[in-house]
């Protein structure tokens, strides 16, 4: 079970890193995500950079084909916009459910670190 939670923090990890080097056009539009490259230059094995290319799937900032792999999206500016915006209510939502369930202390401790911003 210990595992199964390091491999998807790594993958949610790598994908980022992955989404990262696709928004600056390290990774143009088009471009092949090769499984095996992509574990080398990050440093990990292949089944959490599959994990992490399913998760960008699933964003649509790559396609995923058969017998061709992953291939960077070309997306579009308005594609590009929907999704910060659903990303942007998604994080809402998040956050909403995280205050509604926090404890006084967690509740305080957010206050403090709040305050040490300030």
């Amino acid at each position: 079970m210990k595992t199964t939670t390091t491999n998807q923090t790594r993958a949610e990890r790598l994908a980022g890193q992955i989404s990262n080097a696709i928004l600056t056009g390290e990774f143009p539009p088009g471009a092949r995500l090769d499984e095996q490259q992509l574990a080398g230059r990050f440093g990990v094995s292949r089944t959490p950079v599959r994990e992490a290319l399913r998760q960008l799937a699933t964003s649509g900032l790559i396609d995923l084909r058969p017998r061709r792999g992953a291939l960077v999206a070309a997306v579009t500016q308005d594609e590009l916009q929907t999704m910060f915006a659903a990303m942007a209510e998604m994080e809402a939502a998040c956050a909403r459910l995280s205050a509604v369930h926090m404890t006084p202390a967690e509740r305080q401790q957010l206050q403090q670190l709040q305050d040490t911003m300030a």
